[in-house]
């Protein structure tokens, strides 16, 4: 989609190395496509704006997946936190990042498919369920905004996918408590799963959480689980 909107008639082979285990919950795909449009960009020295990298990415992971999500994407061209009001054309809006918040990412020795875990959200949520995840929503917001730590906890309760995929991952409810009780402000599942992902208020929280996901998942998953720990990019994809 870029060749095209740069009206570059050559073509490119690209290898990407990213890391990312297959059917993860971690947007593999949406890296791929930003990982390549950043990369072409780059080569043609076309400097185009996240808008149109994100546009163009957006056609590229359909193309490779089938489907295109901007919650991928979207934070992969922009980095930090942001709220995709709509995916195409691009109306995207950068959040604050509170000062020393840090991730834990724990990828279980299982895998589920995409498809299998999509097709368990149906197409229809309760009106109930809808309103509180609205609100947990804006409360989660306004808790980036204001670096309110406690709010942001209240305020991690997905009411919409992981109560109908939690079944998908042995002993999430056990493994999740475990985290909390470590530190952490919240814990989630990734995606699809099997990932899961905890925010903590600084990387020495982290670090513990992290060690009590491992410890949580190995007993009720089993398998040597894959484990990150990071700050927030404050910065998308980029040429290093």
């Amino acid at each position: 989609a870029l060749l095209t909107l740069l009206g570059e008639r050559r073509g490119v082979a690209l290898t990407l190395r990213k890391g990312l285990p297959l059917s993860s919950g971690l947007g593999g795909s949406a890296a791929s496509a930003v990982a390549a449009v950043v990369a072409v960009d780059a080569l043609f020295g076309a400097r185009s704006s996240p808008e149109t990298l994100m546009t163009c990415a957006f056609e590229g992971e359909r193309l490779g997946a089938g489907s295109a999500h901007g919650d991928n994407i979207a934070p992969a061209v922009y980095g930090g936190f942001v709220l995709v009001r709509v995916p195409s054309p691009p109306d995207v809006v950068r959040l604050p990042v509170p000062r020393g918040l840090t991730a834990v990412v724990v990828h279980p020795d299982l895998e589920i498919e995409t498809a299998k875990a999509r097709a368990l959200l149906g197409t229809t949520v309760p009106l109930g369920d809808a309103i509180r995840q609205w609100a947990n929503l804006g409360a989660f917001v306004d808790a980036l905004h204001r670096e309110d730590f406690a709010l942001m906890a209240r305020s991690l309760e997905d009411t919409i996918a992981e109560p109908r995929r939690a079944p998908l991952v042995p002993g999430l409810a056990a493994i999740k408590r475990a985290t909390v009780e470590a530190g952490a402000l919240g814990c989630s599942l990734s995606g699809s799963g099997p990932s899961l992902f905890a925010l903590c208020r600084d990387a020495a929280t982290a670090t513990a959480v992290a060690a009590a996901m491992i410890a949580a998942v190995k007993q009720h998953i089993g398998g040597e689980p894959q484990t990150y720990i990071s700050p927030i990019a404050p910065r998308g994809a980029h040429v290093i």
